[in-house]
């Protein structure tokens, strides 16, 4: 396992400054707050409205993603049709294109999953950083130059990102312990997890977890970060984030049962991942984000759980015992499901994997 304690104690003073003055920003509104955040941070006023609007523009879609993928499974559907549908109507590639970059899409998380679950069951820390850098230095498999993508023949690889996103939400929910003993401040007053999905306070809190993961890693303070990782895919990453710990409060409230809990966390990672592909983020970059993503979900859980009140902090603790052992089980279940995917992935992964052991 990694050493969170110590990823998160290097970030936490600057995501503490972020959430006291979010909670303390007044009549000001949330874009002019966010601006004046990443100015006041070493960012110039251009870079810094650049910034803003990118983070609130992939916090709307992300919002939306997760209102439709909501609406399609009232409606009979699954989140990986949902994805299916999103893709066909959105990513603005040709057929044979979009089925190249999806099959390359699905062997990167497949293997950046492959080698998150290794490390999840490994006896000792593991330095996250370089497991990190390993990744990012294996070649992904070629695609085959004689494959005939079409609405049909994408569908088998749509399923399985589904899978790769609902394996990565889970594994975004194993908070480890250590998480649960720093030292808290009473900073967000109000019960935010009852905060509806767009709310101002949800959509703040959105904003700060993205901004106290983007100034900590322009600090190099999340050196496991790759460099290139867009401001939005840090955004996504960070709504997983917020999305995963108010799951969990509502466990802890008896709203829903733990693998509800589960299943939301995967839909909003399909989300996420459903903007990954229409923002055609590199296949490449997305090796690491099973590795990443849910690292940086815990550590956002790990900011909001230091700014909450006592009483949010130990609903939170009870609900996170009931999530965890649900989580683990469906990530092993998914996990044994996904590893079916391709020899050379499964070799690449145990090439990081015996590296790092």
């Amino acid at each position: 396992m990694f050493d969170f304690g110590k990823i998160f104690g290097s970030t936490a003073p600057t995501a503490k400054e972020i959430f006291k003055s979010f909670a303390e920003k007044g009549a000001t509104d949330n874009i002019t707050w966010l601006a004046q955040t990443f100015a006041g941070n070493k960012y110039t006023k251009s870079e810094a409205a650049s910034l803003t609007e990118e983070v609130c523009a992939t916090i709307g879609k992300f919002n939306t993603n997760m209102r439709n993928i909501e609406r399609a499974v009232a409606a009979g559907k699954t989140k990986e049709q949902w994805l299916k549908n999103f893709i066909e109507g959105n990513v603005n590639l040709s057929p044979q294109e979009k089925g190249e970059y999806l099959a390359q899409a699905n062997a990167a998380l497949n293997l950046g999953n492959q080698v998150m679950t290794a490390t999840m069951d490994a006896p000792q820390m593991i330095n996250i950083t370089q497991e990190v850098n390993q990744l990012m230095k294996q070649d992904l498999p070629p695609v085959e130059p004689n494959a005939q993508w079409n609405r049909y023949t994408m569908t088998p690889v749509v399923n399985e990102i589904g899978q790769q996103a609902m394996l990565m939400g889970a594994n975004g929910m194993m908070i480890p312990a250590d998480m649960m003993q720093m030292p808290g401040e009473e900073i967000l007053q109000e019960n935010f997890i009852e905060e509806d999905r767009g709310s101002v306070v949800d959509e703040g809190l959105k904003m700060a977890a993205a901004a106290a993961i983007k100034i900590g890693h322009a600090a190099g303070k999340i050196p496991f970060l790759p460099k290139a990782m867009p401001i939005s895919a840090i955004t996504n990453i960070a709504c997983v984030g917020v999305e995963s710990f108010k799951n969990i409060g509502h466990v802890a409230m008896g709203k829903i049962s733990p693998i509800e809990a589960v299943e939301n966390v995967g839909r909003s990672m399909v989300a996420a991942v459903a903007d990954f592909c229409m923002t055609g983020i590199p296949a490449k970059l997305l090796t690491p984000i099973p590795v990443v993503g849910p690292a940086l979900s815990i550590m956002v859980g790990g900011f909001l759980m230091q700014c909450s009140p006592e009483y949010i902090q130990q609903k939170i603790y009870a609900g996170l015992n009931k999530v965890k052992t649900v989580a683990k089980s469906v990530a092993t279940t998914i996990g044994n499901a996904v590893n079916t995917v391709t020899s050379t992935v499964k070799n690449a992964a145990k090439a990081v994997v015996d590296f790092i052991f």
